[in-house]
């Protein structure tokens, strides 16, 4: 192949040159071995890495021309070293010769925060005086580190540039030899995991959301610079929403270089990869497979040993990535790509929970991850875009600002900021996105479908399903997210964005706020003993005994303070104390006065029933 040829391959597996219908960021699956001593391509395909980093995932099975593969490792480009193929990329690093393509991964540990640092070129975290990373405390919600496992965790990982099948000897009769000790053999073939189901494995590793590099608010963010405000005269949204986009769609200001986003596959359980230095075998569950000191391990290729070497067996390298003793630590594999995106900003003010600890709230992320998905598919349908044309996240972020102590004393404080963002599927940007906003009339279409979504008119159970569900917001594009989102939560969000005043609570969560149908659900999950009865009033449960009033309780969002609550001004005229101090413990409760009233949280009540019943009641709990 000459210098030309070898270029031009280069730029295609690249995605440099120009295309249509192609995709950018390629990357190959290959199951290349050898038919009588001959190279042989027993599968082939190329796929978008974004969807190769789920699709083309280790473990994961693929099926090619009715021919099924599980993949164990990755491929590579026209590798300089035949038998090592892998080293050019994965060289452990060392100070003195650094790897490029090996990059940092830092974010929080948290999963309802999401931080993610901005840099890629070096970890957020330092190293001790032993040279072990220490996690650092999450700048975002607070979260601390040390040697705890929490705060923020920086973790290593690579670009693929492909993903193969592990590569195993066969007789001349088909059949397979695993066992054997050559690496190099007349037949070399994908090993047939389809023959030992209990080698199976379908852990193909978890593909974080996109999310937008931020730096740690000490350093300019080029994100930031790359964004410039639109304004929408006719607004669905109260003042604290804010409308960015990545570029005017108007102007197609085509030196923009648009928004950067990483996309990464954290391996199983988010714990990342055992990944070969030399060959590049990839271990889900164990490293025993690697074999280090024994015999050693096939690899995802048949290496192409020269005339005269001495040595044709499997790979014995102990250079593995997260192997004990190795000094590596696991990889995980990822891209980061730059596309088009519009941005809705919304600043959570002193009514709500200091920034950090909001950034935590398990409520807020479940409405914030109802209300993306909701938003998504009503833009698909009213801007009448291609199926995955779009695609949507979030990230949260501090903000600090000015203010003062109740004596007037200055206060630096922190409140949360959040931006659900809208980004081009199409590698570099197609403007998509960046017109959403140009339309206030179908801009106020999105908003009303969208809370006519999360109000409950599509599920598929009539009034509504209790989180979410195949009607409202259950895709197959949001699977991490099934288990993670809230309709009711969303609604409460959405409904708060419209009108400032209307902060979250208990009833807005229902289609018809003054119907208190949530209200009435979760007085339906008690069980008063004999003489004891639950009934409500003003919007709380009012629980009483022999017709006596002993315990009040109000359901109450968890984003807001006690003293910023809708119903408390209301409350503290008609009772004598109203507390969010309510210790559910083991023992009986204690006397209460009748006429305090307690505000819980209202996505713990259905967890709390047994323990709110005893201390109500003063019941022996049932264990």
């Amino acid at each position: 192949m000459s210098d030309e040829q070898q270029l031009l391959s280069w730029m295609l597996n690249k995605g440099l040159t120009p295309n249509f219908s192609f995709p950018l960021d390629a990357c190959q699956f290959s199951a290349v071995g050898v038919e009588s001593w001959r190279p042989h391509t027993f599968a082939s395909m190329n796929q978008d890495l974004r969807k190769a980093l789920r699709e083309y995932s280790p473990g994961k099975e693929i099926s090619v021309d009715g021919q099924e593969y599980v993949v164990g490792g990755l491929s590579f480009f026209n590798p300089e070293n035949k038998v090592d193929q892998a080293y050019e990329m994965l060289r452990p690093p060392t100070p003195e010769e650094p790897n490029q393509n090996i990059l940092w991964y830092s974010r929080c540990i948290e999963k309802e925060c999401g931080w993610v640092y901005g840099k890629t070129d070096a970890p957020y975290n330092q190293p001790d005086e032993n040279g072990r990373l220490v996690n650092e405390n999450c700048p975002l919600c607070g979260s601390e580190g040390g040697t705890n496992g929490r705060g923020i965790v920086s973790s290593q990982w690579v670009r693929p540039e492909g993903f193969a099948p592990i590569i195993v000897p066969y007789d001349k009769n088909g059949q397979e030899q695993r066992d054997s000790e050559q690496g190099f053999t007349k037949f070399m073939k994908p090993q047939a995991f389809g023959r030992r189901p209990s080698e199976r494995t379908s852990s193909g590793g978890r593909v974080e959301l996109p999310a937008p590099l931020v730096t740690d608010g000490e350093e300019e963010d080029e994100n930031e610079a790359n964004l410039e405000h639109k304004e929408m005269e006719n607004s669905p949204f109260d003042h604290h929403v804010r409308y960015l986009v990545s570029r005017d769609g108007t102007q197609q200001e085509i030196s923009n270089p648009g928004i950067q986003l990483v996309l990464m596959n954290t391996g199983y359980n988010g714990r990342g990869y055992w990944v070969c230095a030399r060959c590049g075998r990839t271990e889900i569950l164990r490293e025993t497979n690697y074999d280090v000191g024994g015999s050693g391990h096939h690899r995802p290729y048949a290496p192409q040993f020269q005339e005269g070497d001495l040595i044709r067996g499997r790979c014995r390298s102990g250079e593995i990535y997260g192997l004990d003793g190795s000094g590596l630590d696991k990889l995980m594999f990822g891209m980061t790509f730059r596309t088009d995106m519009a941005i809705m900003r919304v600043t959570f003010d002193d009514r709500f929970l200091p920034g950090r600890e909001l950034a935590r709230n398990k409520e807020l992320d479940s409405g914030i991850r109802a209300l993306k998905e909701a938003l998504l598919t009503e833009i698909n349908d009213v801007y009448e875009f291609e199926s995955r044309e779009i695609s949507a996240g979030f990230r949260k972020w501090v903000e600090k600002y000015d203010a003062q102590t109740p004596e007037g004393e200055p206060q630096e404080r922190h409140r949360l900021v959040l931006d659900v963002f809208f980004y081009d599927e199409v590698p570099g940007g197609a403007g998509l996105s960046t017109m959403l906003f140009n339309d206030d009339e179908r801009w106020n279409a999105v908003i009303r479908n969208t809370e006519e979504r999360l109000r409950g008119d599509h599920c598929s159970r009539h009034g509504g399903c209790d989180s979410a569900c195949i009607g409202c917001l259950l895709d197959f594009r949001n699977g991490q997210d099934h288990d993670r989102m809230n309709r009711q939560n969303g609604l409460r969000l959405l409904r708060w964005l419209r009108d400032g005043n209307d902060l979250p609570s208990l009833e807005n969560g229902d289609s018809d706020p003054d119907s208190y149908e949530s209200l009435e659900a979760m007085k339906a999950q008690f069980s008063p003993p004999a003489g004891s009865e639950a009934v409500l009033e003003n919007g709380a449960l009012v629980f009483q005994t022999n017709g006596e009033r002993v315990f009040t309780l109000r359901p109450v969002s968890s984003l807001v303070p006690v003293f910023n609550q809708p119903h408390f001004e209301q409350d503290a005229e008609m009772h004598e104390e109203v507390t969010d101090q309510l210790n559910l413990g083991d023992e009986p409760g204690q006397e209460e006065d009748p006429s305090t009233i307690f505000y819980f949280p209202m996505m713990d009540v259905s967890d709390s029933i047994v323990r709110l019943e005893q201390r109500i009641f003063e019941t022996d709990l049932p264990f």
